[in-house]
């Protein structure tokens, strides 16, 4: 069920506006202030959408955008009273995938909505594919680089292959013989040195950045896993 948090102060369009929704199968959040839908957004992990008025006591719906997009890429319909291109080409630029003035037909809202959400979820499900999240760190398989703490994180090839492979058997132990077969390709380890320097340098570059950040333990005697 696709989530929809509606920022209206007015209240009985917000509840115009959750009503309609509620009825056509959307889960909805109401919020009645700028900062009130900021703090839902950023506390509700499944709204996949935003109907914003731009019009809102204190924080205005413009400073809702910017706040929004230094985080998230959340579709955002912005709805206005505030007739005119200028306000329309504005709240598009500041990053607000769409546009609607007031009064507006609901079913037009709808099919916005709709639209941006199945764009919204395509790109999602594409990032998924291709990044791999485990505590505080991001690896992107294409691009084939690490990110800890949000920071992008220079590693060699043998570093980045072997950081994958404990991710992808994350809790497990992994033992030396394993990560040189799948590493270096090779059937038969002949230097387990060569892994524990690797892990080595996987360590240090991750602590350099958070030393209380993910863990590589030594299992003594077998090999290495990451929790």
């Amino acid at each position: 069920m696709d989530r929809v948090l509606i920022v209206e102060d007015d209240t009985d369009i917000n509840n115009f506006i959750n009503d309609y929704f509620i009825i056509k199968g959307y889960s909805t959040v109401q919020s009645f202030s700028g900062t009130e839908g900021l703090l839902r957004l950023n506390t509700d992990k499944e709204i996949c959408c935003i109907i914003l008025d731009l019009m809102l006591p204190g924080i205005s719906g413009e400073e809702i955008i910017k706040n929004v997009r230094d985080v998230s890429d959340v579709p955002i319909i912005a709805v206005s009273s505030k007739s005119g291109d200028d306000t329309k080409i504005e709240v598009l630029k500041l990053g607000a995938d769409d546009f609607l003035l007031k009064p507006f037909n609901l079913e037009e809202l709808q099919l916005k909505v709709d639209r941006n959400i199945k764009k919204y979820k395509k790109v999602n499900n594409k990032k998924q594919e291709t990044q791999i999240k485990f505590n505080n760190l991001l690896l992107n398989i294409e691009t084939r680089e690490v990110f800890v703490d949000g920071k992008n994180v220079y590693f060699t090839s043998k570093e980045f292959d072997i950081l994958l492979l404990l991710i992808n058997n994350a809790n497990k132990v992994v033992s030396k013989d394993k990560i040189f077969k799948e590493v270096w390709h090779e059937e038969f380890c002949m230097d387990t040195q060569t892994v524990t320097v690797h892990i080595k340098n996987i360590r240090k570059k991750i602590k350099e950045i958070n030393p209380t950040a993910t863990i590589i333990e030594t299992v003594w005697g077998i090999g290495f896993k990451i929790c």
